[in-house]
């Protein structure tokens, strides 16, 4: 097997790889059942604002 066509080979195998791979992530992220988890996610950055609020309020 010459090098040349096995890179080439392997370049495609990898474009393929990945593909796959980020269509699992979207499929994974658009799913309905992890909605209410990454809305709860979402609001991380503002619960230590809001604990602060309430204890010196």
């Amino acid at each position: 097997m010459d090098m040349h066509l096995l890179s080439s080979l392997a370049r495609e195998l990898w474009v393929v790889w990945l593909l796959i791979i980020f269509a699992a992530i979207i499929f994974h992220a658009y799913r309905k059942r992890n909605k209410e988890h990454f809305a709860d996610c979402a609001q991380i950055p503002f619960r230590e604002d809001a604990e602060e609020t309430t204890h010196h309020g």
